[in-house]
């Protein structure tokens, strides 16, 4: 389930999901690595993993998110008639 995208006051826009638990196996989930320079114009560069794949409650969920994107759960509540 799409949610809507969320712009944050520093201009990055924060686009998240929900996926029913019974339609995933939650040990092949995976999270995204990306690649960064540590300095400019070095030869090489670190990769990070950027996040983990969230799963459990909603309070839980509360927890990890910043403030701004808490309106995301609210959405999500609301979608599924927890609120």
């Amino acid at each position: 389930m799409q949610l809507t995208p969320l712009r944050q006051s520093g201009g990055k826009t924060v686009s998240a999901f929900a996926v029913e638990a019974a339609s995933l196996d939650p040990a092949k989930l995976r999270s995204t690595i990306f690649r960064m320079q540590c300095r400019p114009r070095a030869a090489n560069g670190r990769s990070f993993r950027k996040s983990t794949a969230p799963r459990g409650s909603i309070a839980r969920a509360s927890v990890r998110l910043l403030a701004a994107q808490r309106v995301l759960l609210q959405e999500l509540a609301a979608r599924l008639k927890l609120a």
